[in-house]
């Protein structure tokens, strides 16, 4: 799988007010293991307040066929976006079900020139909700001619032996893709037709300590015409990976309500994490979750 950006999971059944320790394993694609302990406590009573949305809702990206809403929240939740165009009886249903604080919903196959109404419904882990209505936005009258710009980036993010990951931002929802091999002729390449604005892109099968050069690339829904970083290196390990991941921020609890809570933390190198906790410090009755997709920020 292509690693992922973000990783959700909530750790559920809990009890209220009781204190559950637990203790994160991240794993690299090596196989080497970095771990971490920490506790929280479960809130006493179930949480009544609704979410606050803190930013947005705002309309980014806008062209001729989509757009990307965007917000963030003060509480992890999952979201639904109603979208209804002029002439539309039904609206367009988009559900987000994992549960965050920062939410980036594209919107695509949109009509020219519309004026759209759209409505947001959050609600967090206790069902609290709160809803937003009479939202709206304008596509473009004629299509995008301006290829994506990227904005930041490309660099590597993870670098072994034998593969690493690429990421970089565009400016605006677009494909990826990128270009590598022993010259700036490049010869090989690796893509995904998903239309985003952060992109994230692993190279596999790669030969041990050697050098390659690469451009990413990203073209847009409107088939404008693609636009490519200028030619960097890089150089893969001379041996296997030894060094486990390292942890570089958290783990923290996040989300805490009586029944359930989130885990975050990120590291500095492609793993996939599995999380045990329980309410006594040997974690005896531990529950155990799983985040298989290798990641390079985590929550569960």
């Amino acid at each position: 799988t292509d690693p992922a950006l973000s990783h959700a999971a909530v750790l559920t059944n809990l009890l209220p007010g009781i204190t559950y320790y637990y203790q994160v394993q991240l794993t690299d694609v090596s196989g080497n293991i970095s771990s971490a302990t920490g506790t929280f406590v479960s809130l006493l009573l179930a949480d009544k307040d609704p979410p606050i949305i803190l930013s947005g809702p705002v309309a980014v990206a806008i062209s001729d066929q989509g757009v990307r809403i965007e917000l963030t929240t003060d509480e992890d939740v999952e979201i639904e976006l109603e979208n209804i165009g002029e002439d539309d009886a039904i609206p367009t249903v988009v559900q987000r079900p994992d549960r965050t604080p920062k939410h980036s919903i594209p919107l695509t196959n949109l009509e020219a020139g519309q004026q759209y109404t759209y409505a947001l419904t959050l609600q967090d882990a206790d069902g609290n909700t709160t809803r937003r209505t009479g939202l709206s936005f304008r596509t473009l009258a004629a299509p995008d001619s301006d290829p994506p710009v990227i904005v930041a980036g490309p660099v590597v993010s993870t670098r072994l032996e034998d593969q690493i990951v690429i990421e970089w931002v565009s400016d605006e929802l677009a494909d990826s893709e990128v270009q590598f091999g022993p010259t700036n002729a490049y010869g090989s390449s690796v893509s995904t037709m998903e239309d985003v604005s952060e992109h994230a892109l692993r190279l596999t099968n790669l030969e041990a300590g050697q050098s390659y050069h690469y451009r990413v690339c990203s073209t847009d829904p409107n088939e404008n015409p693609a636009t490519c970083s200028s030619d960097f290196t890089f150089t893969t390990l001379d041996a296997a990976d030894v060094d486990p991941p390292q942890i570089l921020t958290g783990p923290t609890a996040s989300g805490i309500t009586d029944r359930s809570a989130t885990l975050r933390l990120s590291s500095d190198e492609v793993g996939t994490l599995r999380i045990t906790y329980g309410t006594t410090s040997d974690l005896a009755d531990a529950r155990t979750v799983n985040q298989t997709d290798p990641a390079l920020s985590h929550a569960a």
